[in-house]
């Protein structure tokens, strides 16, 4: 079957949605927190031996 046969499911009168402010506000709150989040956990991790396990002394051989 091919796409086209799909092609005028939509007809009629096409109803625009009133716009949704707590949505975006949600969206912006969202985007805009996540940098300010990983900023805050960058401070806390200044050095290689807070981030690694055992401070970075543990070796694969």
């Amino acid at each position: 079957m091919s796409w086209l046969t799909y092609a005028d499911t939509i007809n009629g009168e096409v109803h625009r949605q009133q716009l949704n402010i707590q949505a975006i506000m949600m969206f912006v709150l969202f985007v805009g927190a996540t940098p300010l989040y990983h900023l805050l956990g960058l401070q806390t991790h200044l050095f290689t031996q807070d981030y690694y396990t055992a401070g970075g002394r543990i070796t694969g051989l």
